[in-house]
C-alpha cells in the first residue's frame, strides 16, 4: 500500500512473454503490483497490530488462523487496487517526467484483468463483513480513500495536506483499525476502547511520518515539476519541526502505551535490540538514523521494529500460553525479508565491534607494559 513511486529513470515495462517460466512471470506481476514493498514494509505491521490484539485479548494467535488467511487476502487486494490505480493515473506524468510506471506498455486487457483480479475477490471479501458494519465500513472506506488519493477529480495526490491525511488514513490507520476488529471478531471477544484508541493514534502517527519522510525526501523533484505536496507548501524545515517537536513524540508515547498495555517483557526486548541495532550501525558503520529528515543512505528510527521486530516480538510472548504460536513464529519469520536481512548485518556489526574492542584492548596492553630502566652503553668498567 504504497501511493509513492520512486524516482529515477524510466525503466522498460515488465512484459510475460510466452517462453518465459513460470517463476519469471509471478515475479514480473509482482513487481507490476508492487508486492515487494506493501509487503515487507506494510502488511508486516499490520499483522502485527493484530498478534498483539489477540495477546490484549488473551487469545492465542495460532488459533486465530482463518482470521489470519482473511486478513492477509483482504490486505494484499486492496494493496493491489492501491498500486494500480495510483500507476494508472500517473501513467501521463510519469512520462513526462521520465519516471518508471509498471503499467507502460501493458495492454488494456492486461491492465483490465489486473483490476477484475482485485476488485472481484475484493467484493467478495466486503461482503462477508456485511454483518460487521465496522468493519464492513473501514475496510470499504480503505478502497475509497485510494480511489480519492489518485482519480481526478478529486485526486488528493495533488492537494497537499489532503494527500498526507489520505495516505495515513489508507495506508496506515484503516488496515490497523480493521485488523484489530477482525481479531476481535475471530475471537468473539470485546476489544477495550483504550486498546483501539491507542492503535489508531499510534498508526495514523506512523502513517504520517513515513509519507512526510517520502514527500521531504522528493522535495525539489516535487517543486521542479510543480507538484505541490504538502513538504512543499508548508516548507521542509517547518515539515521537520512538526515532526520532530510534536508527531514523533505522541507516536512513541501512542507506542509506550500499547506495551505498557501488552505488560509482557518480549516486545521491550525486541525494542531493545532494535534500538540497540540501530545505535551499532550509526556508531559502527556511519549510517544515519533518522526520524523525518533524508539522507543518503539513512534508515527511519523505529521502522524495523514495527515491520520485523514487533511481530516477532508478539508470536515470541504467546509460544508460552500455546506451542503452537512456535509454528506461526517460524512462518513469520521466514516470510519476513527483513529478518534475513538483519542477521546478516547483525552478524557484520558484530564482527566489526569485536575487532574495534580487540584494537583497543591491544592499545591499551601497549601502553601499559612496564619498560626496563635504559642502560647507558657508553660508561663501561674499564677495570
Amino acid at each position: 500500500m504504497n501511493g509513492g513511486k520512486a524516482n529515477g529513470d524510466a525503466a522498460p515495462p515488465v512484459r510475460s512473454p510466452a517462453g518465459m517460466g513460470w517463476g519469471t512471470r509471478l515475479a514480473g506481476w509482482a513487481a507490476v503490483i508492487r508486492a515487494h514493498d506493501w509487503w515487507t514494509y506494510k502488511v508486516a505491521m499490520i499483522l502485527a497490530t493484530g498478534y498483539a490484539t489477540a495477546i490484549e485479548l488473551a487469545v492465542s494467535p495460532a488459533r486465530l488462523w482463518s482470521t489470519w488467511l482473511f486478513l492477509v487476502a483482504a490486505l494484499v487486494l486492496v494493496a493491489m487496487f492501491a498500486s494500480l490505480i495510483n500507476d494508472l493515473c500517473d501513467l501521463h506524468e510519469d512520462r513526462i517526467a521520465g519516471k518508471r510506471n509498471q503499467l507502460e506498455g501493458l495492454s488494456r486487457g492486461r491492465v483490465a484483468a489486473l483490476f477484475l483480479a482485485c476488485l472481484g475477490p475484493g467484493g467478495v471479501l466486503l461482503g462477508t463483513l456485511w454483518k460487521f458494519p465496522a468493519q464492513f465500513a473501514i475496510y470499504l472506506a480503505n478502497w475509497v480513500i485510494f480511489a480519492l488519493y489518485s482519480v481526478p477529480p478529486m485526486r488528493l495526490k495533488s492537494r497537499a495536506g489532503w494527500g498526507i491525511l489520505a495516505i495515513a488514513l489508507g495506508e496506515s490507520l484503516l488496515p490497523n483499525l480493521l485488523a484489530v476488529l477482525v481479531v476481535g471478531a475471530g475471537a468473539a471477544r470485546p476489544v477495550p476502547s483504550l486498546w483501539i484508541a491507542l492503535v489508531g493514534i499510534w498508526s495514523f502517527l506512523v502513517g504520517l511520518r513515513s509519507i512526510l519522510w517520502h514527500q521531504l525526501r522528493d522535495h525539489d523533484s516535487d517543486r521542479e515539476a510543480g507538484v505541490v505536496t504538502f513538504a512543499v507548501q508548508a516548507a521542509p524545515q517547518r515539515v521537520r519541526r512538526l515532526v520532530r517537536w510534536v508527531l514523533f513524540p505522541l507516536e512513541c508515547a501512542a507506542l509506550l502505551g500499547l506495551l505498557i498495555c501488552l505488560g509482557h517483557p518480549a516486545p521491550w526486548i525486541g525494542l531493545a535490540i532494535c534500538l540497540f541495532t540501530d545505535l551499532l550501525r550509526n556508531r559502527l558503520s556511519g549510517q544515519p538514523i533518522v526520524v523525518v529528515d533524508p539522507r543518503p543512505h539513512d534508515r527511519l528510527v523505529l521502522f524495523e521494529y514495527y515491520d520485523m521486530f514487533f511481530p516477532l516480538a508478539c508470536l515470541a510472548a504467546a509460544i508460552a500460553q500455546d506451542g503452537w504460536n512456535a509454528v506461526l513464529w517460524l512462518v513469520v519469520a521466514t516470510s519476513t525479508p527483513r529478518a534475513g536481512w538483519w542477521c546478516r548485518e547483525a552478524w557484520m556489526l558484530f564482527r566489526r565491534l569485536l575487532g574495534r574492542l580487540r584494537q583497543r584492548l591491544s592499545a591499551r596492553s601497549q601502553c601499559s607494559t612496564p619498560t626496563g630502566p635504559e642502560v647507558d652503553l657508553s660508561r663501561r668498567d674499564d677495570s
